[in-house]
């Protein structure tokens, strides 16, 4: 057949086209979306900084195109958790300043509304003393809560709807490339 390649360049979703970057943006809204909705049935939402935070990036090639989603490294954290040996603390180790217990002082005051600062250290302290016997989040014992992983259907579904309207977009025009062609020809 004379234009059998010719249908493949033109369906392929290769390229930059105005349907293609619709459709980047929709999944990239779907997806973020969707993690903000899982993060937040996890119980982890304190300030929302963490999903409102997401970017993404769209990088184009010869036969497709990939999304990356660039996120703070505590959400994979909490979605994969950190067993008891990885958890950056060691008690009585006299150490004058720790991030560890800096951050565990700022989630206290955050998720418990503590503001006195001897007392947010005190529970900070405790929960760090706990995470080092059992991991982190705690209600795991370290295994992760998966609210990245519990999304995998939903996204799944979301983005099959909107690959198959790229899909059409593209098929439509093909048609359409190809019978603009023959007819100009007549």
């Amino acid at each position: 057949m004379k234009n059998e390649e010719q249908i493949l360049t033109v369906f392929s979703p290769a390229g930059d086209s105005s349907a293609l970057r619709n459709f980047i943006n929709q999944a990239g809204d779907l997806v973020i979306r969707e993690l903000g909705l899982s993060f937040a049935r996890s119980g982890h939402k304190m300030t929302g900084k963490l999903i409102e935070d997401i970017t993404t990036e769209a990088e184009l090639y010869v036969a497709g195109f990939a999304i990356n989603y660039i996120a703070y490294k505590y959400g994979a954290y909490l979605n994969f958790g950190v067993p008891a040996s990885r958890i950056p603390f060691t008690p009585h180790s006299g150490a004058k300043h720790s991030l560890y217990i800096e951050g565990l002082k700022k989630y206290v005051r955050l998720r418990m509304g503590i503001s006195d600062p001897r007392k947010q250290l005190s529970i900070a302290f405790a929960i760090a003393h706990e995470q080092k016997k059992r991991g982190m989040p705690l209600r795991t014992s370290g295994r992760g809560t998966q609210w990245i992983d519990k999304t995998k259907d939903e996204i799944d579904n979301g983005l099959t709807v909107l690959f198959n309207e790229l899909s059409e977009t593209y098929i439509v025009r093909s048609i359409q490339e190809i019978a603009n062609k023959y007819n100009t020809r007549s």
